[in-house]
């Protein structure tokens, strides 16, 4: 399955379809069957990471943690912490980072076939399994923004934006130790600190920057005004019902 044939079209398109009408679905459903099928979602999306890198794709050959340990150093497989964080009561950052920047990292991935699948079948356990672990990703907050129950807050944004910054400057400090050690082989990359990936921006800055890690600050400037932009169609809803209240509140709560 290659980025832009017939079945990757059609598996966009189902994908697509998918979240648009299990969103409707959910919204309908009482607070109780919202929490369920949250709690659901949560854990089918962290099963599926472990199942992934943890046992290689078969319990048969055993668990292996420290595959795990190191596929945390890849960007999306963070919801494998992520998710379950997000169902705790209290713990808004962990919802703010996942309708801030998770959904959106993990969504970029339905819109190009990454290469080592390519050669792989729509149905191979390899490309269900990488599509199984993006979806919930997506599908945790997007239900929950569609059942009222998260929104984007403005004035997360410096702590999501400190912690997108953070986990991207360990994953460039943990990996060069590995490697330094002989822990990991020499040209290891995650989570697009070292390597482009072919996305066209990352790699114009990192023929223009050549420096890892480095080469992405000027996409963390870019990202601080998507998350602003992000946030502006909810803080305008919230503003418009506080007016028709006839409440007026100071800040972002």
């Amino acid at each position: 399955m290659t980025t832009g044939s017939i079945t990757h079209i059609c598996f966009f398109v189902a994908t697509a379809t998918f979240l648009v009408l299990s969103s409707i679905a959910v919204s309908k459903l009482s607070e109780k069957w919202q929490n369920i099928v949250f709690i659901i979602a949560a854990v089918l999306g962290t099963c599926g990471i472990f199942f992934r890198y943890a046992m290689n794709l078969s319990f048969a050959e055993g668990l292996h943690p420290s595959a795990l340990l190191v596929q945390m150093l890849q960007v999306c497989n963070f919801n494998f912490l992520l998710l379950p964080l997000m169902l705790i009561p209290g713990c808004e950052i962990a919802r703010q980072y996942s309708v801030y920047f998770s959904m959106f990292a993990a969504t970029t991935t339905f819109f190009s076939v990454p290469s080592a699948l390519m050669t792989y079948e729509w149905y191979d356990i390899s490309v269900l399994n990488f599509w199984f672990n993006h979806i919930f990703a997506v599908a945790l907050p997007i239900w929950m923004m569609a059942s009222g129950r998260l929104r984007p807050k403005r004035s997360y944004i410096p702590a999501v934006s400190g912690s997108v910054f953070t986990y991207f400057g360990l994953v460039y400090l943990i990996t060069e130790a590995l490697v330094n050690n002989g822990i990991l082989p020499e040209g290891s990359n995650y989570s697009y600190v070292y390597d482009p990936k072919g996305l066209p921006l990352l790699t114009q800055l990192y023929k223009a920057i050549g420096q890892p890690f480095v080469y992405l600050l000027p996409v963390f400037l870019i990202m601080l005004v998507f998350f602003y932009l992000w946030s502006m169609p909810f803080d305008k809803s919230i503003d418009a019902a506080r007016g028709a209240l006839g409440v007026h509140i100071t800040g972002d709560e």
